[in-house]
């Protein structure tokens, strides 16, 4: 379950810059792994371009449970951090984490754009929304 301690501390997630490569191309650039893109499920290796398109339009709890215990810990490890810190971090991982500070159960809140910078603050057990970053224009994906 959810639980967040720490008191005051603001996290600027910036979302990584444009890829070198499309998804599955490509690892991951120098990422943290507890604020790493959201994992692909074992029977969807080759097309997650479309699995991601697909989840976009859902609620967490309408995933899979694994995904679920993915947001939980991405969760979980945001509010592990005991001063300000910047988060180097992905779309859906920003929505996740927006979605929570909002109250907001779907999987897409808003479009961050590459570089975007999204501030929140942890607070005793809740997560603030201080600031979306700039919504992006183009495509996701």
């Amino acid at each position: 379950m959810f639980c967040c301690v720490s008191e005051g501390v603001k996290i600027y997630l910036i979302r990584h810059g444009r890829a070198a490569a499309g998804w599955g191309e490509s690892d991951d650039p120098e990422i943290d792994p507890r604020f790493s893109e959201i994992p692909t499920p074992e029977h969807i290796p080759h097309n997650r371009k479309a699995w991601i398109k697909d989840i976009l339009s859902k609620r967490w709890d309408a995933l899979d449970t694994d995904l679920q215990a993915w947001r939980e810990t991405l969760l979980t490890a945001l509010c592990s951090l005991k001063q300000d810190t910047i988060v180097f971090t992905h779309f859906i991982a920003i929505n996740a984490i927006a979605g929570k500070a909002m109250h907001d159960h779907r999987v897409l809140v808003f479009l961050p754009d590459n570089t975007s910078i999204t501030s929140v603050k942890i607070e005793g057990l809740a997560i603030t929304l201080l600031e979306k970053g700039a919504e992006m224009t183009t495509a996701v994906g």
